[in-house]
């Protein structure tokens, strides 16, 4: 908690983990899932390590951006990767996912002398996986993998 608070004090709304042991291998976004969309590839760290949920949230988006056509790939993810796809343009889109927020835009990311700024506002994968899980939940798109269940 304390270094979300030390964060919030310098006017961030959230910690992009890293690890403990190298501080370059992306863990979480605050509490959620991350994902990283370089190019038409969807970038997550992988549950090997015992340190990432392997949440329904994140599988459930794992298959939407398959369905979508992305390349998604479960492996350990660096912000070095990160900060060299968005110098060189290919760097798309940044998110987290979870059970409350569903999908969780991020905006911005400061690590050591880069500032990197998304617009959200042209983000396209983000909100069509937004738009596909709203759907199957609300029974407007059939629920082709049975997550979906009726309580009477």
């Amino acid at each position: 908690m304390y270094p979300t608070m030390q964060a919030r004090k310098d006017g961030y709304d959230q910690i992009l983990w890293v690890d403990g042991t190298e501080y370059k291998w992306l863990q979480e976004c605050g509490t959620m899932n991350v994902f990283v969309i370089i190019g038409n590839r969807a970038l997550t760290p992988d549950l090997t390590n015992g340190t990432i949920l392997a949440g329904v949230t994140r599988a459930s988006v794992i298959d939407v951006l398959t369905d979508m056509g992305l390349e998604v790939e479960e492996r350990p993810v660096s912000i070095e990767e990160v900060v060299a796809a968005h110098e060189n343009g290919t760097l798309r889109e940044v998110f987290g996912t979870g059970t409350a927020a569903s999908v969780a835009y991020v905006e911005q990311l400061d690590y050591k002398e880069h500032k990197i700024s998304l617009d959200t506002t042209k983000y396209v994968v983000g909100p069509e996986v937004i738009d596909r899980l709203d759907a199957i939940r609300t029974g407007k798109v059939a629920d082709e993998r049975g997550w979906n269940f009726v309580i009477d």
